[in-house]
């Protein structure tokens, strides 16, 4: 096991378990792009397997998983999980370009997802996640919808259970369409009960620079463009979010994106497109047609139909 470095150093008895000499090895261009993990809430799309794809992974589901929430009545063990419900990162270009925060104290603001009145989802606001909170709602957000087809991959995630009730927020359902191999693009449809302070946040790994009524973020090795498609009368800033240290870790700051209005209903668009450092990544364009968004990138069109029953209508 130690030549052929399979062996699990952090949980030794596993070795024991899994490893299996008799079995060849096979590669995993076989399988499906997407997988929708069900119980978890977690779908992981990417362009293909050829080793230079793009990754997005986008999760919205109970903390410790829909079957669990459903027969636990206490915290069995989910102090790791993070407020994060319609949060999504990705990898392009050779580099992560939309990052998580890490292991730091559990808070919604530190992801790429939505703040009503400054607050966010249930279990936030300590070192370990506070998983009695949702338990005791038996909070389920979960996925909509997860597809697949050679051009688009689409999730869809209904996380409006995730967020205390008394922030009133009715609706939050999250779009992410992902025009392969190098276009995201975020659709969020939010309600609350009465008008609230409406926030979207989005941390790329690299600092974000306005340019031309979008944001460019330079890695290593690819260049992101973000760029707000319908904003709805929201300010767009670039604002890093700060967070706090715990214990031997010091505090980090993380580069933003926001998105922020007052109202109780907001429709909004934020396009995403990276390519390889020196080039331009493409920029995307939205027409709406009454409650159809059709956004278009060179030859490339998707049609959002918001009352759809499958969200989009084509891809070209």
């Amino acid at each position: 096991m130690d030549a052929a470095r399979v062996a699990a150093s952090g949980a030794t008895w596993l070795n024991l378990l899994w490893y299996d000499p008799t079995v060849a090895p096979k590669g995993p261009e076989s399988l499906p792009t997407l997988h929708h993990f069900q119980d978890l809430g977690i779908a992981s799309a990417r362009s293909d397997w050829s080793g230079d794809e793009s990754l997005v992974v986008f999760k919205c589901g109970p903390f410790i998983g829909h079957e669990a929430v459903g027969r636990f009545a206490y915290d069995p063990g989910g102090g790791h999980v993070h407020p994060d419900a319609n949060h999504f990162v990705f990898f392009g270009g050779g580099e992560w370009l939309v990052r998580d925060d890490g292991y730091h104290p559990k808070w919604t603001a530190q992801h790429n997802t939505l703040l009503v009145n400054g607050r966010g989802q249930l279990g936030e606001g300590a070192m370990w996640f506070r998983g009695g909170e949702a338990l005791a709602r038996k909070a389920k957000p979960r996925i909509l919808r997860a597809v697949s087809t050679p051009a688009l991959d689409e999730c869809v995630g209904d996380a409006a259970a995730a967020y205390p009730p008394e922030l009133g927020l009715k609706r939050f359902l999250r779009h992410l369409l992902f025009v392969k191999p190098n276009i995201l693009i975020v659709a969020d449809d939010i309600e609350t009960a009465e008008d609230a302070d409406l926030e979207l946040r989005f941390h790329p790994e690299y600092e974000p620079v306005p340019k031309g009524g979008a944001f460019l973020a330079r890695g290593k090795r690819a260049v992101l463009r973000i760029e707000p498609l319908a904003t709805d009368g929201a300010r767009v800033f670039a604002e890093p979010t700060l967070v706090p240290g715990e214990g031997p870790r010091k505090p980090t700051r993380l580069p933003g994106v926001r998105l922020a209005v007052h109202r109780s209903r907001w429709r909004t668009a934020v396009g995403l497109s990276w390519s390889a450092i020196g080039t331009q990544p493409p920029q995307i364009a939205l027409k709406m047609v009454g409650d159809q968004w059709v956004f278009s990138a060179g030859a490339r069109t998707i049609t959002l139909d918001w009352h759809a029953e499958s969200g989009t209508k084509a891809a070209h």
